[in-house]
């Protein structure tokens, strides 16, 4: 132990004395990453990486660089000028000195020296929505600050907040829908009880039964602790955040609509064009059910353990030419366990995996990505959660061919002050994450799930397995600093081997002893979901004060769904002995790919939403 400690203190020491930049993070929601993006697309700076979130210090530089490339409009520099402004809010490079200037600035400086600050602060949020389908959303909160850096290169931040929350998944699309929560809403109103189902309801008989089991309360939490070495070209990172690896929308190993967990980051760029990042990390329990929708994968007791699991990544980018980027990686959700196979950086997951009893649920691909500097990007990537059968005619079809694909083109759009479209291609197979589910547990009691969820959702791109998505997106800065992002999104999704009539869910996993049927994705399509949504955001330069709106029309098309006699519970497999059994959850129904009916006729809902946000010394 004593070892451990020296190691540890010269790791601090030296990266203190050597690096040159501040490491807290810019959260990926920042309008930061569009000026970066679009100032990639035009050429103005090189091509970055698509390991975010980035360090304040990198996100400063880079804005700084193409603010003075002098390759932008003067409106675009004034844009440019608001963001850093924004940051400088944010994370205290305008704070106050007193008490008094704490209610201008959000922030105050308790010390502040050459070498050493802490900064300390809050913020205030609302976000109301309401639908034309009666439904009314509120998220409402309310977090305390501290932060800081010491030197140049070592940084922390604490974030904790109470949460008061009403939840309605209708006002909204299902595979967006999110909580800050960290744990299980409470009903303070009712004794303390959790709140597990949205949306949540009261029965308004008098005022006090009114608030029973209509605001559900909690908290949140995002610790960071970050350093780097060896002037930046190693940089570590202990935190709870949101991330977003890949070049896409969202993406299919960690996704930027993923809930965010605490985890240990380290990455190492030898060089502009090779980055090589691990990630170790612990994923947490929820369940919050969406009536009328799958399910999710969550322990709806907290003291339930089938959800109870780590993940680790590693990735590997490379910059093949100025325009030209691969990127190769691997994954495992792992049961939480002393495993140091996992925690290596340089092990390779599948082969832990098989010598560790094949308990473990791994996911590996790759991405590509070709710039056309001055007009865009376009880029490709999938993931593997199984391959199974080789041969060319069913390699796309085969269900146990477990492949996501997703394909999309960025392109630098004039007019507005860094235009951006994108266009994308997103296909999540079924099984793809839950992939199965172990009845015996080597490392404790009760059934073993390895889904990639965390929190109660999916790590990877927010669309429930079996679906097929198209996205058209367009950014922009307005006049007078309003943030614009319109979207149009098409859902496709098929129940092929859904067990339920809601669909195929993330809890819907794979039985080895059965033989699927191939896919046949539209000749079992049943829901398709057109959602056209409307956002912006303004945030203020001399107050610390963001207002947000957003406009949502919603067409939900379906068709009923029943099942012959083929989704049942399957009698073991003779070849596999008794042992089968053990490998299997005994509630669950499997559907071979056969066994759907879907009925002819398409019932159509057209649903309306609005919202309007303020947050207060963000």
């Amino acid at each position: 132990m004593k070892r451990f400690m020296i190691v540890v203190f010269l790791f601090l020491s030296v990266s203190v004395l050597s690096a040159r930049q501040e490491n807290r993070t810019v959260p990926i929601s920042s309008d930061a990453y569009r000026i970066i993006s679009v100032g990639e697309l035009r050429g103005i700076i090189e091509t970055q990486s698509d390991v975010r979130p980035y360090s304040l210090g990198k996100v400063l530089e880079l804005l700084d660089e193409i603010k003075g490339s002098g390759l932008v409009s003067p409106e675009e520099r004034s844009v440019i000028e608001s963001v850093v402004s924004e940051l400088q809010l944010s994370f205290g490079g305008r704070s106050a000195d007193s008490i008094t200037g704490l209610f201008k600035e959000g922030s105050f400086r308790v010390v502040d020296e050459e070498k050493f600050f802490i900064l300390g602060g809050g913020r205030i949020h609302s976000v109301q929505t309401i639908g034309t389908n009666g439904a009314f959303d509120s998220r409402n909160g309310i977090q305390a600050y501290i932060s800081g850096d010491i030197g140049k290169s070592f940084s922390f931040s604490m974030d904790i907040g109470l949460i008061a929350d009403h939840l309605d998944h209708r006002a909204m699309l299902a595979t967006d829908f999110t909580t800050d929560i960290e744990g299980w809403y409470m009903d303070i109103f009712n004794g303390g009880g959790g709140l597990y189902k949205s949306p949540f309801r009261s029965d308004f008989d008098d005022f006090v039964s009114a608030l029973k089991g209509f605001f559900g309360f909690g908290y949140s939490l995002s610790p960071e602790i970050g350093t780097s070495l060896l002037d930046g070209k190693i940089s570590a990172r202990f935190a709870s955040t949101k991330r977003d690896w890949g070049p896409g929308q969202n993406n299919l190993v960690l996704s930027g609509s993923a809930r965010s967990f605490d985890a240990i980051e380290v990455q190492y760029t030898p060089t502009s064009r090779f980055l090589f990042s691990v990630l170790v990390g612990s994923l947490g329990k929820a369940w919050v059910e969406l009536e009328g929708e799958p399910v999710p994968v969550g322990d709806r007791e907290m003291h339930s353990d089938v959800y109870d699991n780590n993940i680790s990544i590693q990735r590997i980018e490379v910059g093949l030419t100025d325009s030209f980027k691969a990127s190769i990686y691997e994954s495992v959700v792992w049961r939480k366990r002393a495993e140091l196979a996992y925690w290596n950086p340089l092990s390779v997951y599948m082969y832990a995996q098989n010598y560790l009893g094949d308990f473990d649920n791994v996911l590996a691909g790759m991405d590509f990505s070709y710039t056309i500097k001055g007009f865009g990007r376009i880029y490709f990537g999938f993931a593997f959660d199984e391959f199974n059968k080789t041969s060319l005619k069913t390699i796309f079809t085969a269900a146990r061919n477990i492949m996501a694909f997703q394909g999309g083109a960025l392109f630098s759009v004039p007019w507005l002050p860094f235009g951006r479209l994108a266009v994308q291609v997103t296909y999540i197979p079924p099984f793809f994450g839950p992939h199965y589910l172990y009845a015996q547990n080597p490392w404790g009691t009760g059934l073993y799930g390895s889904a990639y969820v965390n929190k109660g959702q999916a790590i990877s791109y927010p669309l429930y397995p079996d679906s097929l998505e198209l996205l058209l997106r367009y950014e922009a800065t307005l006049p007078a600093d309003i943030s614009l992002e319109i979207t149009v999104k098409d859902q496709m999704r098929s129940a092929q081997y859904s067990v339920t009539e809601s669909g195929t869910g993330l809890d819907d996993y794979m039985r080895y002893s059965i033989e699927y049927e191939d896919r046949q994705f539209f000749s079992y399509l049943w829901n398709n979901i057109v959602d056209l949504e409307v956002k912006g955001t303004k945030a203020f330069e001399d107050i610390p004060l963001k207002l947000s709106f957003g406009i949502q029309c919603i067409v939900d098309a379906r068709r009923s769904l029943s099942f012959n006699d083929n989704v049942r519970h399957y009698p073991l497999n003779p070849a596999a002995g008794d042992n089968e059994c053990a490998y299997e959850d005994p509630d669950h129904l499997f559907n071979p790919g056969n066994g759907t009916i879907i009925d002819d006729d398409w019932v159509c809902d057209l649903r309306l939403a609005a919202s309007i946000g303020v947050s207060v010394y963000y």
